[in-house]
């Protein structure tokens, strides 16, 4: 896995010296003569990229972020939310605004490439509801030290995080059981562990860039991807796939980040301003999220067909999987939140 994580991480770096969000005065490289100690009146620009539409409750959070932002800094700071990739795909949007050139991103597991610690974000059947879901995610024995290794490591600052709805398998052949992912070509996040889990169930796992999936799935270069309800119904996926089965393998959270480099620029007030817009953001996709699923659900259910699966020899090579992989201390924090669960 570490030669993986490598070679991605090589890679990584390098398209993302392609991309770039421009130039920003108040931001970034640009933002040093403000300062900490700065009264010299210039407006702060915080550029947030993400992979979803502006309909998602991505979005509409982030909106919500902005309006509190702009509030309460009376004008002096602003918020530009780019939707649908507009910024790059993640990994490309992660390293601009490590290189200064933008200030936000909306990552989660992806951020392994950096730390072993992010994969645990998204870790399968490790939590059981959203309940526990925000528990362990806001709690200092394993939400808190996630945090500090993206801080010391990915060199991105979480101001929030969103909630998302288990993970499930769609696909464009009838899979009732393990037997029938044998050979599947199945879409996933950019994340070896991903890679690996999917190809030890028998399938064929291809990481891909979310914004690519739909036409995949249309023309056939892929069979398969998993998401949770949400992302499947922004991006449309239900009109070019047959079948949703539950396998409800993760229950994951996704953070809102801003460059380091960045952060440190801003006064404590600035901060300040930000955290709190950041509480208002979380919550509102949080109630957004539990109040949405059941509808979600039953929007899929009007076009697909959905198969319940048994999860058994799911969950067994899930934690094979993770024991293999996972580095001591990782698995030892992941055993953390397995006993935190409810």
């Amino acid at each position: 896995m570490k030669k993986i994580v490598a070679l991605i991480l090589a890679s990584t770096m390098s398209l993302g010296l392609l991309v770039g969000c421009g130039s920003n005065s108040a931001a970034g490289s640009g933002n040093d003569a403000q300062g900490k100690d700065s009264g010299n009146g210039e407006k702060v620009v915080i550029r947030i990229g993400h992979a979803q539409n502006e309909q998602s409750d991505w979005h509409l959070a982030l909106e919500e972020f902005k309006k509190s932002v702009e509030e309460q800094s009376d004008g002096s700071m602003t918020v530009e939310i780019y939707a649908s990739e507009t910024l790059g795909n993640e990994m490309d949007n992660i390293a601009s605004v490590q290189q200064g050139n933008c200030e936000g991103v909306v990552s989660g597991d992806s951020m392994s490439n950096w730390t072993p610690y992010a994969a645990l974000l998204a870790m399968p059947y490790a939590i059981n509801s959203l309940d526990d879901l925000i528990t362990i995610a806001s709690s200092d024995e394993v939400g808190g030290v996630i945090e500090e290794k993206i801080i010391e490591n990915v060199k991105l600052h979480p101001v929030g995080f969103f909630i998302r709805t288990a993970r499930n398998l769609t696909s464009n052949k009838k899979v009732e059981s393990i037997d029938d992912m044998k050979g599947l070509k199945i879409r996933v996040p950019n994340n070896p562990l991903h890679v690996k889990l999917w190809n030890a169930f028998g399938a064929s796992a291809t990481p891909m860039a979310q914004s690519e999936v739909f036409s995949a799935l249309q023309n056939g270069t892929i069979d398969a991807q998993e998401n949770p309800y949400a992302n499947i119904l922004a991006n449309n996926l239900q009109e070019v796939q047959d079948y949703l089965v539950k396998t409800e393998h993760i229950f994951s959270w996704i953070y809102v980040l801003l460059g380091e480099d960045f952060w440190q620029t801003l006064t404590e007030e600035q901060q300040g301003i930000i955290n709190t817009a950041a509480e208002a953001m979380q919550k509102f996709q949080w109630d957004y999220i539990k109040n949405a699923a059941a509808d979600q659900e039953a929007q899929l259910q009007e076009t697909m067909e959905f198969i319940d699966i048994d999860k058994t020899p799911l969950m067994e090579i899930s934690k094979q999987v993770l024991k293999e992989e996972l580095e001591p201390d990782v698995y030892e924090l992941y055993l953390k939140m397995v006993d935190m669960n409810a």
